[in-house]
């Protein structure tokens, strides 16, 4: 599978949530037949790094409209975490 991020902004003063995770940076990317945009690179407070998926909004509360499954979780986060190492490196050059 290619994944292609297509698009990254990153936090600016990122803050962990409750469990000491802090999203980074939002990302668009595209892998396969599937495009995903909106989508959050997280920096675990275990030290490792994961995607979530974009929240979709309803009446009552948000909710992931789509989910991603075994490896490719792990793997759409790599690849944005090289996006995302590359836009920090040129920002404070």
């Amino acid at each position: 599978m290619q994944i292609i991020v297509t698009g990254l902004s990153t936090i600016e003063d990122p803050k962990p949530n409750k469990r000491g995770d802090m999203i980074v940076a939002f990302f668009d990317f595209r892998a396969d037949f599937v495009t995903m945009k909106g989508a959050s690179l997280v920096l675990l407070q275990s030290g490792g790094i994961t995607t979530w998926e974009p929240l979709a909004k309803d009446d009552r509360l948000p909710r992931r409209s789509v989910q991603m499954t075994g490896e490719v979780r792990q793997r759409v986060a790599s690849v944005a975490m090289q996006h995302f190492r590359q836009f920090r490196s040129l920002a404070f050059d």
